[in-house]
């Protein structure tokens, strides 16, 4: 009868272990997700004040109004878990040293890898995450963030090399 018991209570710890280790994939999934936000809401707000073309001033603007919406809605599902998340400051240090139209270029690059990049990794959550609020953010997320790589790569198509 004493192995039953151990047996039950080495069953109840792995599903405790392997719960928290969700939690623990989930928080960190959700960290990554508030830096990215706030990282491209700070480029977003580069590119107004320092784009060289309207074009990219207004794409910049769109992205920090729609990272900031997104990263608000995160914050909220992260307080609904009792998740902390990290605040972070990046700062694009050879983005900062550019300007006019060597500026413009750069920044849309680094829109183009960093989208794509994002999108991989939002797609692939999708696959790990259980059904609910965090899955249902993503697959809201992901249409605005393919929306953002299309708009660089038609500015990046439509600027002269």
């Amino acid at each position: 009868m004493n192995k039953s018991w151990i047996w039950i209570a080495a069953v109840v710890v792995g599903v405790a272990m392997m719960a928290h280790a969700a939690d623990l994939r989930m928080e960190k999934f959700l960290n990554e997700m508030h830096h990215t936000h706030q990282m491209e809401v700070g480029m977003g707000k580069m590119a107004e004040s320092k784009g060289h073309s309207d074009v990219v001033k207004e794409y910049g603007k769109t992205l920090a109004k729609d990272h900031q919406a997104a990263d608000e809605k995160l914050r909220r599902l992260a307080t609904e878990k009792n998740l902390r998340l990290k605040t972070s400051r990046h700062k694009d240090k050879t983005l900062k040293k550019l300007s006019g139209a060597t500026f413009d270029q750069e920044f849309v690059k680094a829109m183009i890898m960093g989208h794509k990049k994002e999108i991989a990794r939002l797609e692939d959550a999708r696959q790990w995450l259980p059904e609910g609020n965090v899955r249902d953010y993503v697959s809201d997320v992901l249409p605005h963030l393919q929306a953002h790589l299309a708009t660089a790569e038609r500015i990046n198509s439509a600027t002269p090399k």
